[in-house]
């Protein structure tokens, strides 16, 4: 999907003139003329490249470093050598498996036994291979579930492996966000485990706590606290 997204990017790219004439059209509507702005000879804020029209001049620095940036920020986020990419232990696309023994090298330290994963791959296939491919799990935690650790340990090690690995950077800067909220909010200082818990809550807010709950056991940890102060 992000390899077809940024196709259809560098073929944006390249067609800029249907998006001017749209520009144009809108501008004649709302009265609003499309011009070069006003430019000076020694550029200090931002480099403008000149152009000799304003079709030219939305081309060069506006158009063009819009769609590059998208780009690069896809190939940032999304990269070509994320280690679990070659991890193809989902039945529903399981991957040779030299390329796979290749990738888990990287996570060997990880697995109970490394030196069996090889034979494992070669029963995890065959297991599949006689069920139907619209009934095979196509997702990790779906394979997961349906995956015996007895038998097959070192597979079942990958795919919580490919469960809990970030595809992206967007999981790890989320904790950030979550931060600035919730420490702006609070303006206090405050325990390391009653920030993380604040964090948890921020970021996790689909799933339902218990309020009752929450409260009694936080009754019952005071009440011991304080007939063990009494004694």
């Amino acid at each position: 999907m992000v390899e077809t997204t940024k196709r259809d990017l560098k073929v944006l790219r390249e067609g800029f003139q249907p998006v001017f004439e749209t520009a144009t059209e809108l501008s004649d509507a709302l009265d609003v003329e499309l011009a070069i702005p006003r430019t000076c000879k020694k550029q200090t804020q931002r480099a403008n490249a000149p152009a000799e029209n304003a079709e030219e001049h939305y081309l060069r620095n506006i158009f063009l470093p819009v769609v590059d940036a998208v780009i690069s920020e896809l190939t940032r986020r999304f990269p070509d050598s994320h280690p679990g990419k070659d991890l193809l232990v989902i039945p529903s696309r399981l991957g040779d498996v030299t390329t796979v023994l290749n990738a888990a090298k990287t996570y060997e330290a990880d697995l109970p036994s490394p030196t069996c994963l090889g034979p494992e791959l070669t029963s995890w296939r065959a297991r599949w291979a006689e069920v139907e491919a619209s009934e095979r799990p196509s997702s990790a935690l779906e394979a997961l579930n349906r995956c015996s650790c007895s038998i097959h340990p070192n597979i079942y090690a990958l795919l919580k492996l490919l469960c809990t690995l970030q595809l992206t950077s967007c999981a790890a800067e989320r904790p950030f966000s979550a931060l600035k909220r919730v420490k702006t909010a609070g303006r206090s200082t405050m325990g390391e485990d009653r920030l993380e818990g604040l964090l948890l809550l921020e970021m996790h807010k689909s799933i339902h706590v218990d309020a009752a709950s929450v409260v009694k056991k936080y009754l019952k940890k005071r009440e011991t606290q304080a007939v063990a102060r009494r004694k």
